[in-house]
């Protein structure tokens, strides 16, 4: 059964996880056993602490869709995350995930023109599943109701269990506070194929659209 998130503007009543920054940080991932490498590119520099993923997290492979170096770097806290979000997706069957990028540098967000939490690798465009038998998922093509406005996480939806199933591992996450940003298919066109998950240093609660 898909958690119910209760909203308010888009604030999700769950208290967001707050994650050690810097060198803190990457010590946990290796206390995890992690696997991940520094990265000492030049456009990684507005980066607090640039790594790429060597290893899967919790069990979990998490792979760039297409091979782009700088697309796979992302800051420490986000990996943090998605060790947090890996028994979850486990649960759902889930084995790998594959996303369009992390560190997009100087991004932007659309609508605002506001620095967007990619410009920081603090961001995650997650586009497809993998399950357990094979499977490949895409929020493209599998997130079946994305009504314009209403809440992912809202009563009842109109959809097959795959993708009830992706719903699923949104909502828990947002319920547990993994994530500070959760946009889905359901806010607007340009997310109509992926699920953007962001960390937010000083926000203490889940935006979720």
């Amino acid at each position: 059964m898909t958690p119910r998130a209760s909203t308010t503007d888009g604030g999700v009543t769950a208290a967001a996880v707050d994650y050690p920054e810097g060198r803190v940080c990457e010590a946990r991932l290796r206390e995890l056993g992690i696997q991940f490498r520094t990265y000492r590119g030049e456009r990684a520099s507005a980066v607090e602490r640039p790594i790429i993923l060597e290893g899967p997290i919790g069990g979990v492979e998490v792979r760039p869709r297409w091979d782009n170096e700088i697309h796979s770097v992302a800051d420490c806290r986000v990996f943090l995350a998605l060790h947090r979000w890996a028994p979850i997706l486990r649960r759902a069957g889930i084995e790998e995930i594959q996303f369009f990028s992390m560190l997009r540098p100087n991004a932007r967000v659309a609508r605002t023109g506001r620095r967007s939490g990619h410009a920081s690798a603090l961001a995650i465009d997650v586009g497809w599943v993998r399950l357990e038998d094979g499977t490949e998922l895409s929020i493209l093509e599998d997130w079946e109701d994305r009504t314009r406005g209403e809440s992912p996480c809202g009563e009842s939806y109109r959809e097959d269990r795959h993708s009830a199933l992706m719903r699923q591992t949104v909502c828990e996450a947002a319920a547990a506070g993994i994530f500070q940003v959760i946009i889905t298919p359901h806010h607007d066109h340009a997310h109509r194929n992926h699920l953007h998950l962001e960390i937010k240093p000083g926000q203490n609660q889940v935006w979720l659209r």
